[in-house]
């Protein structure tokens, strides 16, 4: 399950991701006592909350058939929400009530050749620009402008792959006697992406493979290790 949290119109609320594949939108504000009583104990005058207003009506989005949600993340301006999934796809998807509940998903990204484990908007290209993560080490940045770029199933393709964004150098197997001995290869999983101020054509990403905080500029791909996590 993913959660996060934004501000439609000044209402707060928080989109849930499930592994169902779908994703439940929360009206989070405050509800009020929807009735109160009297406390009939002895010699009490106090009021107490028989119970509380009910929950306001959920919107629920649909945009991966099955496979789990493992990121999801509101645009700059709360208007579109991107997810990751282990169908190997982002998908974005509108929020506008006057877009219908089956035309939600405005985009499917395809460009990664695992799970999809994280996702981040940029905010300075609101709506428009986004990276996302993926569980083989691999890093793809979108445009959503960029319709060019659509493949043959109507899905939209990366403008850049950064692959093996954290990889170190491989360690070779020893040989002992006549068998050789190889060990499970570690996971290498995108866990974290990040857009910052200080480097708008950058990214900052971590992963569960080297223990570091890299930054990835967008014109040299060759991540910079920004320092270790110290885990």
């Amino acid at each position: 399950m993913s959660l996060v949290d934004a501000k439609l119109g000044g209402t707060p609320h928080l989109a849930v991701g499930t592994e169902q594949g779908t994703v439940h939108i929360l009206d989070t504000s405050r509800r009020q006592p929807w009735d109160a009583g009297t406390c009939y104990a002895a010699n009490c005058r106090c009021y107490i909350s028989l119970m509380v207003a009910p929950e306001p009506q959920r919107v629920t989005l649909q945009p991966h058939n099955q496979n789990g949600i493992f990121d999801v993340k509101w645009s700059p301006s709360d208007t579109l929400l991107a997810t990751a999934s282990g169908d190997q796809s982002v998908r974005i998807s509108a929020l506008s009530t006057s877009v219908s509940s089956s035309n939600r998903v405005l985009h499917v990204l395809y460009g990664h050749e695992s799970t999809v484990k994280c996702v981040a908007w940029d905010p300075s290209h609101d709506g428009a620009v986004l990276c996302s993560g993926g569980r083989n080490g691999s890093i793809c940045l979108w445009d959503l402008r960029a319709g060019e770029l659509r493949s043959g199933s109507g899905s939209l393709a990366p403008v850049l792959t950064i692959s093996k964004a954290h990889e170190g150098e491989a360690k070779t197997p020893k040989a002992k006697g006549k068998r050789m001995l190889t060990k499970q290869e570690p996971l290498k999983s995108i866990t974290h992406l990040l857009y910052t101020d200080a480097h708008p054509y950058g990214i900052v990403s971590s992963s569960s493979y080297d223990g570091y905080v890299s930054f990835t500029s967008y014109a040299h791909p060759a991540s910079k290790a920004l320092q270790p996590t110290g885990f």
